[in-house]
């Protein structure tokens, strides 16, 4: 009787909403003003670094614990050139989280750190044919700390190469920079 009942009433039309079917599913304004900074916060990584938004997520159960972002960047670059993109892109990211008076009550930890972001930025090879040897294919931030994927033909990769902590990541550009500095200089 039970089943003959289920059967009519599916029958009729009758059914429960389901949550993300787009029925009975509303965005509340926590959503709404996190969706609006990682808009706001691709676009500036995009015009600023050269890479191409392709993914937006994050975690806000109750409140905003996580914001996620996935780039892909045309060509393939080593680690030093990957690790120059990925912390610029990460710099960009957490200002505009920051910076936002209305995101700021919704943040669970504030100011958001790296820690509290996670993106990819993947590179595409330019030539599928040119050695790879050395170079980059992803490189993913989560809970701060950078990994660093190489490739490998015919298999995906599913250990890093290489790892390093975002700050270490920024001392290492830093180092890298003073140093570059110093050589114009003494020219």
């Amino acid at each position: 009787m039970k089943y003959i009942l289920f059967i009519g009433l599916s029958l009729l039309g009758f059914h429960l909403p389901i949550a993300y079917s787009g029925r009975g599913y509303t965005v509340s304004k926590k959503e709404r003003t996190a969706d609006k900074v990682l808009l706001k916060a691709s676009k500036a990584i995009e015009r600023k670094t050269g890479v191409k938004c392709i993914g937006t997520g994050g975690g806000m159960m109750y409140e905003v614990h996580t914001l996620a972002l996935s780039f892909q960047h045309k060509g393939d670059l080593d680690i030093a050139s990957a690790r120059e993109k990925i912390v610029q892109a990460g710099e960009i990211f957490l200002e505009e989280i920051n910076s936002c008076e209305e995101l700021k009550k919704y943040l669970k930890t504030y100011p958001f750190t790296p820690n509290n972001i996670e993106f990819y930025i993947w590179f595409k090879l330019q030539d599928q044919n040119s050695d790879t040897k050395g170079k980059v294919r992803f490189v993913h931030c989560g809970d701060g700390i950078l990994s660093y994927y190489t490739y490998q033909p015919g298999v995906y990769p599913k250990t890093p190469f290489f790892e390093e902590t975002y700050d270490e990541a920024k001392l290492r550009i830093d180092s890298e920079n003073k140093k570059e500095l110093n050589l114009q200089s003494s020219r």
